[in-house]
């Protein structure tokens, strides 16, 4: 600054407050301030033509007033909002370290996370872009993202990618299977991380049986679901059942379902939104399904009264041999220590189709940001390869991008490797983000329900909420 005001002293003595203008430069908007620049050199060495020397003075000036200004706005800095429903002490160290890493190379933004809990997260985060006070960048996961990007509340990424990604083709290709979603033929979104659902197993009971790894297919994962089904103590009672099922009104267990009807070929919703699951593929699937419970008998009774935290406590404590479930679950079963050596597989198939519902959480920027470049520089280190090979790590999150999943470090991590291996696999399934997926699902669940006690057949129960949801889009 001392050096500046020198040389403005010497070129430009009649205007000695000529200087004082530089601290108005970052008031001024930014797509001027070099031509405000230019003005100011060309008062101070005058509108003469201008001599070799000069011009190289001309060109010193422009660089000191460019540094000083991006020192000033440096110093004043960009803080932007992150909104998220991060609230595990593990994960919340894991997400507060690597926004640290962030800002630490961005030195001009900070971060200011906004935590709300997963349960309020949706209603808080429609309330602060209802009431014009969003945040820069939102969490978003499957049953809310199609609300947000229907409300046109989300920024849409695609110039930004073709802009930072020359190689768009190559960019994309890193992306594992489902990972990269439109809406509307639009990114609006970068995945955090995937969560395949994978088998959960009990080693001892599989040996006790003859049993050693899951069955490669679903018609085999029945046969071996009878041999675990079993009265150890001739009571007439079963003590040991092969699966456990939820079934509840919160959904839940749809989930596990969702893998399934992937592997039949079968689908929620047609191109147009109108209802495929209600096609041949879906109807079968569901009625597979179902068998489990009301034919085969492998799942314990009171399946309609079983969330998925209770269905997987069934497993912890011995009553199921497996349970389908995410990466999240071996950090429980690590600190909870049942009582039996077990270990995970991947998904059965059928008629060579693999199917796996997956959970992902995403980042978005809000349209109504005022900082959009510097949440996409956030959302792009935070999805980055550094970023989730550290949260694979850490966390034991799926990454989302093949070029992590393929690390040889993941290779290594017992159990955690077979969800890499599942990420790499075709057959993700990723629920419809439409505005109206919370209706889409509660009308399923009615349906699962219904066939799951036997009230209707799985093709029944699925026409009546066929026509149903064909209703409701069709208003």
């Amino acid at each position: 600054m001392i050096l500046l005001k020198e040389v403005i002293r010497r070129k430009a003595s009649p205007l000695p407050t000529l200087s004082n203008k530089l601290f108005c430069f970052t008031l001024v908007n930014k797509e001027h301030k070099v031509n405000y620049i230019f003005t100011i050199v060309n008062i101070i060495l005058g509108r003469k033509k201008m001599k070799s020397k000069t011009k190289v003075v001309r060109v010193m000036l422009v660089s000191i007033f460019l540094g000083v200004m991006m020192v000033n706005v440096q110093a004043q800095g960009v803080t932007i909002s992150v909104a998220d429903f991060i609230g595990g002490a593990a994960e919340v160290e894991v997400f507060e370290y690597l926004e640290q890493q962030f800002q630490e190379r961005n030195p001009g933004v900070k971060v200011e996370r906004r935590y709300t809990p997963f349960a309020e997260y949706t209603d808080v985060l429609t309330t602060s872009i209802v009431g014009g006070s969003p945040p820069d960048v939102a969490m978003l996961y499957d049953f809310n993202a199609g609300k947000f990007i229907g409300m046109g509340a989300i920024l849409a990424l695609d110039d930004l990618i073709k802009r930072d990604y020359p190689n768009v083709a190559q960019w994309e290709a890193d992306w594992a299977p489902g990972m990269l979603t439109r809406e509307n033929g639009k990114i609006h979104m970068l995945c955090i991380r995937g969560g395949p659902r994978c088998v959960f197993y009990n080693v001892d009971r599989f040996r006790s049986v003859g049993l050693y790894y899951p069955a490669r297919t679903w018609e085999e994962f029945v046969q071996d679901c009878k041999k675990l089904t079993r009265d150890i103590n001739g009571d007439g009672r079963i003590d040991e059942y092969g699966i456990g099922l939820a079934a509840t009104k919160q959904g839940e267990g749809m989930w596990d379902w969702f893998s399934v009807l992937t592997a039949w070929g079968g689908k929620l919703l047609n191109e147009d939104r109108t209802a495929a699951f209600n096609q041949s593929e879906a109807i079968e699937s569901m009625q597979f399904y179902v068998d489990l419970l009301l034919k085969h008998k492998v799942v314990p009774p009171g399946v309609l009264q079983t969330p998925k935290h209770k269905e997987v406590e069934e497993f912890i404590a011995g009553l199921t041999s497996m349970t389908w479930y995410g990466p999240w679950f071996i950090s429980t079963l690590k600190t909870r220590k049942p009582k039996f050596k077990w270990a995970v597989g991947l998904m059965p198939t059928h008629e060579g189709r693999m199917g796996s519902s997956v959970g992902p959480i995403w980042w978005g920027i809000c349209k109504a940001s005022k900082h959009h470049e510097e949440a996409w520089e956030f959302i792009k280190f935070m999805t980055g390869p550094e970023a989730s090979r550290y949260m694979a790590k850490k966390l034991e999150y799926t990454p989302a991008r093949l070029s992590v999943l393929n690390d040889p470090e993941l290779q290594k991590m017992e159990h955690f490797r077979v969800f890499v291996e599942q990420a790499k696999l075709p057959g993700a399934y990723i629920i419809p983000m439409i505005p109206e997926t919370p209706q889409l699902i509660d009308i399923l669940v009615e349906a699962y329900q219904t066939a799951m006690s036997g009230r209707k057949t799985a093709k029944e129960a699925l026409d009546k909420a066929a026509a149903k949801w064909n209703r409701l889009i069709a208003r």
